[in-house]
């Protein structure tokens, strides 16, 4: 290296003029590595590097003998410095494309991340969403449940409030007593006009004496329903107190209630014996159309009035002639301008209690006009001391007095009793208020917890929503940096290409100049000169790619450097997934916890509605077939099907063995007698013992109730029957040997145990017992054929069950139709037969 150099320096001092060619390359090497940038810098100094190596070496003239060995020495050189230049390119590049392949994996691994992210978060968005839904429907089912219980709860209050209480009315009835009055009225103008009419072409009689008969009428019913009325309510009153001593006002409610809705039967039944009582009384023919209008009617609305609670009373006294006109009571009748009363024309109707005021006044006729009056009082400035007139109106206003003294005195004692009564009312109301506001208290407590928690859960799912907005800003400001980056890397490289182009055009536009001009002068000068300048660009061009690849090496640590940050992104996003999931689990804990709340809530809200049930179930399912108790395996539906498999199974074998020894008419008559007498038997006895215990138990327990009847009832199903009662009815029809046989004898004791089921139930099942039915019509909804069918019966095989006597059918019966060939018919159907029959039916 020392004798290169030395060389060189030799060969400086001989050649001036290539020491200044070099001097020059140099400082237009800084210039060009200075403003590289610029693309009108580097076109001037192309320029100017030609020109210089042209001229220079057209002013050389002699060669170099010794410039061949310093030109190969400077081609190793240069072809070494431009291998290191190529693996060191090679090598960025390499690490360029390692970076690129990184950073693409770490997005992708981001990428994956931040969608799982987004993905888990919805996730659990949709789940809360969902398990609020839940939540919220809920509560409306349990808000729905406690708003039926306090209706209900409501109504068993009202029941005390409505009871015997004509101030507080029920407007859905149709029949309360203003109703009632306005009924009074319509009858009075219509009804009573009409009958009027009748009655006094008919009778020939005078006005007053056709208007006391019709009077008379209107009493005598308003009498009678009152006194029936009284009776019935009074037989209803003590069949309670035998079954419950402690009556409460819900049950005399419902039983007031249950005689309004019985209104129309119960007038039928009093209106048989008004019938006679009209004819015969008051010699009217009760059969005209008018007048049956009138007094039918007037027998509804009387019927109405003495079943109201409390009953609306008519004023029934008829002899007020001579009494004073009272306009608050009374309406005139045809006369206006009178003050004595003539004679009634309608009574005083639906005053609520006596000594409250009326809601109709009853027209009357007066006597006295006001010329009469002012006479009279003409009369009395003559002498008010010794007319008969003034001594008599002296005793009637005695008379009055006395009367209505004792009248106030009535009604005084009666305003205590109402007070009296009012301020029980009032207690009851203050306690049912009470109650009331506990319970609203309870549910608002429970309802105020429930909201909390709601409150609570969406507070919860709004942070969560946060934190998922927040992850998705990251999410983009991650990707935006990412586009950044990749922008400015591109541009960057975009950039070092188009300068190495450049650089390498540059380099070969050199080469080629410098082969010239060798060409045109020495060839070793020229050698030496393209040598010297390649290599001073070589080192120029290495210089830049040291520069180049520091910069490449720096951009790979930033990008290791963002990588990293990348990665403790990744990591916090990784822990931020952690603390959502465990979010999550404590939620779903929260959740958890809301429903064993909702649970509870559910079991107590069952708990009262089972409790409510079974205090009404008693009362509904008592005397009552058409609800029945499924937990019964001997209910009527049940016993219907062991009566069809009695047919089936039991029957058959009978017959069987009895067709070896009699026709099969007289073995179906025995058979089917059998059953029925053996049904007669079971409801006889039934019966007794019924009456025998409740006889027994109202001598041990008078304070029984509907339950306690209901308990006997049931307890009774449990005892089984006594075969001795149909034993000698069964060997009188079967015969004593016949009816110890071994299929015969289950026939009667299944038989037996059927029937005692169907008569012990409540009320007992009905068997149509009417065996005599040759020659009726074959009715196919109550029966169906037996081995023929016809339009008349021949003979019934086997009897039909209603749910109770006149109620719906349970079992068709069998019987045999007539035919034209034959009236018995042939053999009976086998099992299989009977079985599709039966399916058929």
């Amino acid at each position: 290296m020392n004798t290169q150099t030395s060389s060189k320096n030799s060969e400086s001092r001989k050649l001036p003029q290539l020491s200044g060619v070099n001097n020059d390359i140099d400082s237009l090497t800084r210039r060009v590595r200075n403003n590289s940038g610029r693309s009108d810098d580097k076109l001037l100094l192309r320029e100017h590097r030609n020109q210089n190596v042209e001229s220079r070496f057209i002013m050389r003239s002699r060669p170099f003998n010794h410039g061949n060995q310093m030109v190969e020495e400077r081609h190793e050189m240069l072809n070494k410095q431009e291998a290191d230049y190529n693996e060191s390119r090679s090598k960025a590049l390499v690490t360029n494309r390692r970076t690129d392949a990184f950073m693409l994996s770490e997005r992708g691994r981001l990428w994956n991340a931040t969608m799982k992210t987004s993905e888990y978060s919805q996730e659990m968005m949709e789940r809360t969403n969902r398990t609020e839904r839940e939540l919220q429907q809920r509560i409306i089912e349990l808000q729905k449940e406690c708003d039926d219980l306090r209706t209900r709860l409501s109504a068993a209050f009202g029941a005390k409030l409505h009871f015997n209480n004509p101030n507080i009315v029920d407007l859905s009835d149709t029949n309360r007593p203003t109703k009632l009055a306005e009924r009074f009225s319509e009858l009075y103008d219509n009804e009573w006009t009409n009958a009027f009419e009748v009655l006094r072409k008919q009778l020939g009689s005078t006005e007053q004496e056709t208007v006391q008969r019709l009077l008379q009428v209107c009493v005598t019913i308003y009498r009678q329903c009152r006194n029936t009325s009284a009776k019935d309510l009074q037989d209803l009153t003590r069949a309670i107190q035998i079954f419950s001593p402690e009556q409460t006002v819900y049950t005399v409610k419902r039983l007031i209630e249950c005689r309004k809705q019985r209104y129309l039967a119960d007038t039928k039944s009093i209106g048989k014996t008004l019938e006679t009582i009209i004819s015969t009384v008051f010699q009217i023919s009760i059969n005209e159309p008018y007048v049956k209008s009138y007094w039918t009617q007037c027998l509804e609305i009387c019927w109405l009035m003495v079943i109201q609670d409390p009953p609306v009373v008519m004023d029934t006294r008829t002899d007020r002639k001579g009494d004073l006109f009272d306009a608050s009571m009374f309406r005139p009748y045809t006369k206006t301008e009178r003050t004595r009363i003539d004679s009634d024309v309608s009574q005083i109707n639906d005053e609520m209690k006596k000594g409250k005021p009326t809601t109709t006044k009853t027209p009357l006729k007066q006597t006295r006009t006001s010329s009469e009056v002012s006479k009279n009082n003409d009369d009395h400035k003559v002498d008010t001391t010794k007319t008969p007139e003034v001594k008599e109106g002296k005793r009637d206003a005695s008379k009055n007095k006395a009367g209505l003294e004792k009248t106030n005195k009535e009604l005084t004692e009666k305003l205590k009793m109402v007070t009296k009564e009012r301020d029980t009312y009032k207690n009851d109301l203050e306690k049912a208020n009470k109650e009331f506001k506990e319970m609203k208290a309870t549910f608002d407590k429970d309802t105020k917890k429930d909201k909390q928690d709601l409150q609570k859960a969406n507070k919860e799912l709004n942070d969560l929503q946060a934190r998922i907005d927040k992850l998705s800003e990251a999410k983009k400001k991650f990707e935006k940096d990412m586009t950044l980056l990749q922008t400015n890397t591109k541009k960057e490289r975009d950039r070092l290409e188009s300068d190495l182009k450049e650089n390498t055009m540059e380099l070969t536009t050199c080469k080629s100049k410098l082969n010239t001009a060798d060409a045109e002068n020495i060839k070793l000068e020229k050698q030496l000169n393209d040598v010297q300048s390649r290599l001073n660009k070589a080192e120029a061009e290495s210089k830049k790619r040291v520069a180049e690849l520091s910069e490449l090496q720096s951009r790979l640590n930033s990008a290791e450097a963002e990588s990293k940050k990348r990665v403790t992104e990744l990591s916090n996003l990784q822990s931020r997934l952690i603390t959502a999931e465990t979010d999550s689990k404590q939620r779903e804990k929260q959740l958890t916890e809301s429903s064993k709340r909702i649970k509870e809530l559910t079991a107590a809200n069952e708990e009262l509605m089972t409790r409510l049930s079974k205090h009404l179930g008693a009362k509904l399912q008592d005397n009552n077939p058409n609800i029945a108790d499924l937990s019964d395996p001997n209910r009527p539906t049940k016993l219907a099907e062991q009566f069809s498999g009695l047919y089936d199974d039991d029957w058959t074998n009978s017959y069987e063995v009895m067709k070896k020894h009699k026709q099969e008419v007289d073995v179906v008559d025995i058979l089917l007698k059998a059953c029925v007498k053996i049904y007669d038997k079971c409801i006889t006895k039934a019966s007794m013992e019924l009456n025998d215990l409740q006889r027994v138990f109202l001598v041990f327990n008078s304070d029984s109730d509907v339950n306690s009847q209901k308990q006997l009832k049931d307890r009774r199903k449990k005892l089984k029957p006594d075969q001795q009662i149909i034993e000698s009815d069964m060997n009188d029809l079967f015969g004593e040997q016949i009816a110890k046989h071994k299929k015969i004898e289950p026939y009667i004791k299944k038989c037996l145990d059927i029937c005692w089921s169907m008569a012990i139930q409540d009320p007992p099942v009905h068997m149509d017992t009417d065996l005599n039915k040759k020659g009726h019509p074959f009715d196919n909804a109550a029966y169906r054929p037996y081995t023929q069918s016809g339009t008349s019966v021949d003979f019934i095989v086997w009897p039909a069950l209603y749910l109770y006597k006149d109620g719906s059918l349970l079992q068709k019966g069998i019987a045999q139709g007539i035919t034209v060939e034959d009236s018995v018919g042939g053999r009976r159907a086998s099992p299989v037969n009977k079985q599709n029959r039966v399916k058929a039916s």
